[in-house]
């Protein structure tokens, strides 16, 4: 049981740490012309990051669980 828990904590990390490193790309704005005028447009995209808001949080969430369990059982 310890290895299986050591094992999903280790790839939860690693999840962490690549979707960190995914949020790069997605700060950098790019701009789109509005129609046939000479405006532009500044766009964000934010779907990577929610992505890598969302992780930390799992992943602490898991480890405060973890801990209690261990703590509660012993």
């Amino acid at each position: 049981m310890n290895r299986i828990v050591k094992h999903t904590f280790s790839f939860l990390w690693l999840v962490g740490v690549g979707t960190s490193c995914a949020v790069f790309p997605a700060t950098i704005e790019y701009y789109n012309e509005i129609a046939d005028t000479k405006h532009c447009i500044r766009m964000k995209s934010s779907s990577t990051l929610s992505v890598a808001f969302m992780d930390p949080i799992l992943f602490d969430t898991l480890v405060y669980i973890a801990i209690t369990w261990k703590i509660l059982t012993t």
